[in-house]
């Protein structure tokens, strides 16, 4: 809450805005800032992004603030606000081990967050899968502990379930199991929380093979696609094949009398774990790539429609033939009605130059972005990893993580004739730590949401929107290349022994957020966000946090964001 009231100042008239309460940040336009999701002591870890119909998202994490590893989750609204209790609502305390597998988070179109993961709590002490419904609000609408998916009298390593939701409203989940044999299993909730494929699912088995690291996808109102990898032979030197099948309503194979093979050259390896997309027309788009030789790794796509024909050649349709000392590894797809893309990381032949490229496909698999693809950054000494692919707006927006021990969050977009529309542009920079586990979704306004694991204190989670036209910060529905205000920020006194000045100066009426960050780029205090009058304003800060303690002496940033942009100016408390 605050107080407004008009003083004079220099013959003036200044409106005067006391800050008493604790407002939410938001997203920032600035890449030394970010929006801070979670950091706190321990590790936030593997954090998942999925976007909303309102222009928010959910963003989920595990976490050992308290020692063990348990999963949290937050509601974005499209202004970057968080919905739950800060740094997090805690979904589940139940028993991990001290080491973590993959995980899956969709939302349905209600706006409910689905969060799939497996733990140790059942007897046994063996992974089993578990899921939970969490809506905006943040209630448990499938009960405090979720729905228990896994068979817990059969034992066996169950890791990395995935989830999609049908347009139903039901939700489709499916992992592996690996015991005596290796199994696929999958499970139908529906959104009351039934089981709808039996108490412990469908399974698929084959005799002569392991199968393994299962993707899924909706298609068409209440079906799926799902892709797996079927592995003969002993680790890590199996013969790996790629099959795939469309699931009805009821759980049966929709795609011939078994399952279609898409891929038979056997040389994908155990660590590369392809994935499927919706093609939004009932088909899916493919990804992966193989290792037929240590100097030879190559990315491929396949194109499947909604009656299982193949629209791209057995075995994918390769992204680059360039194969002169280059490898090309972990392809993210997307695509634009018909039209089908994917970008990958490209490296030399030792893997110590690395850069990013892209190809576009036709209809039945031709490259048509020349036989070597779309070049956006060259080969350089800086890793590039966790690229990231998102269609909107008749565009692409392109993320990826570049360097190793400092790392960057870079963006770029293109439109879908590869013209580069911006980029590339820092989302987050390089000299606040390392980072990983990127990953994306859409955002409000055709905006793109972007959240990692950050080392700039410890292991935290931040996220980052990019608008349209390349800038970040709140989208208030400007076009590409509009310039609403024009902030001045000034601070005094600097050093500041005790409460401290920010005016800043609005040429235009709009929105605005005034922010305060230690020297480690974490978030101090919100001092202000909201619609803000055209003229000066003044805010008294009282040096004090959220929490009421008193900041220490150091150096801070003041941190005003507007539509166009923002601006940052030094500030020294003695």
């Amino acid at each position: 809450m605050y107080r407004r009231r008009k003083v004079v100042a220099g013959g003036l008239f200044l409106p005067l805005l006391i800050f008493t309460g604790y407002a939410l940040a938001q997203w920032s336009s600035d890449s030394l800032l970010n929006l801070q999701i979670c950091d706190l002591a321990g590790d936030q870890t593997i954090p998942k992004i999925a976007a909303t119909s309102d222009g928010g998202c959910f963003i989920s994490w595990f976490d050992s603030r308290d020692s063990g590893y348990c999963l949290y989750l937050q509601r974005l609204n499209e202004l970057g606000e968080v919905q739950f209790t800060e740094d997090g609502l805690l979904i589940s305390a139940h028993t991990q081990q001290s080491w973590l597998v993959d995980y899956d988070m969709a939302v349905d179109g209600n706006d409910n967050a689905v969060v799939v993961f497996s733990d140790v709590r059942n007897p046994g002490s063996d992974l089993d899968v578990s899921a939970y419904m969490i809506s905006s609000d943040g209630s448990f609408l499938w009960g405090p502990d979720g729905i228990c998916l896994s068979d817990t009298t059969v034992p066996g390593f169950e890791p990395a379930p995935k989830v999609a939701v049908t347009g139903n409203g039901n939700c489709v989940f499916t992992w592996g199991r690996s015991d005596l044999e290796d199994v696929l299993i999958f499970q139908k909730i529906s959104p009351a929380g039934d089981k709808l494929w039996g108490d412990w699912g469908i399974s698929i088995t084959d005799a002569a093979a392991d199968l393994s690291s299962p993707d899924v996808v909706a298609a068409g109102e209440d079906s799926v696609i799902v892709l797996w990898k079927s592995s003969t032979g002993s680790f890590p030197m199996q013969v790996t094949h790629l099959y795939t099948q469309k699931f009805s309503d009821l759980g049966t194979g929709i795609w011939e009398d078994t399952y279609i093979q898409i891929y038979n050259s056997g040389a994908i390896t155990p660590w590369s774990f392809p994935e499927v997309i919706s093609d939004g027309a009932g088909g899916a788009i493919y990804s992966w790539y193989d290792a037929p030789g240590t100097s030879i790794f190559n990315s491929w796509v396949q194109h499947i429609d909604a009656e299982g024909t193949m629209l791209f050649p057995m075995n994918g349709a390769q992204a680059s033939t360039n194969s002169t000392d280059r490898l090309h590894m972990n392809p993210s797809a997307a695509c634009d009605g018909d039209q089908v893309f994917v970008f990958w990381v490209e490296t030399n032949g030792n893997q110590s130059q690395f850069g990013l490229y892209g190809q576009k496909f036709s209809a039945t698999g031709d490259r048509l972005w020349t036989d070597s693809g779309l070049e956006l950054l060259p080969l350089g000494s800086s890793q590039i990893s966790y690229v990231r692919t998102l269609s909107e707006a008749c565009g692409l927006y392109i993320g990826y993580l570049i360097g190793s021990v400092e790392t960057a969050v870079g963006s770029f977009r293109t439109d879908c004739d590869g013209s580069v529309t911006w980029g590339p542009t820092t989302l987050s920079a390089s000299s606040l730590g390392g980072k990983g586990d990127l990953g994306i979704c859409g955002g409000y306004g055709e905006s793109a949401y972007f959240t990692w694991q950050d080392a700039r204190n410890e292991s935290g989670i931040y996220a980052q929107n990019i608008n349209l036209d390349g800038s970040m910060g709140p989208y208030l529905g400007i076009g590409s290349g509009s310039v609403q205000m024009d902030p001045l920020i000034n601070i005094s006194p600097s050093p500041a022994a005790g409460t401290v000045n920010i005016s800043f100066t609005m040429k235009i009426a709009g929105f605005a957020s005034l922010d305060v960050y230690d020297i480690s780029g974490r978030l101090v205090k919100n001092l202000m966000s909201g619609e803000i009058n055209q003229g000066t304003h003044m805010i008294i800060w009282d040096r004090s946090y959220p929490a009421g303690e008193s900041s220490a002496p150091g150096m801070y940033f003041v941190r005003l964001g507007t539509s166009s942009g923002g601006i940052t100016e030094k500030m020294v408390l003695l």
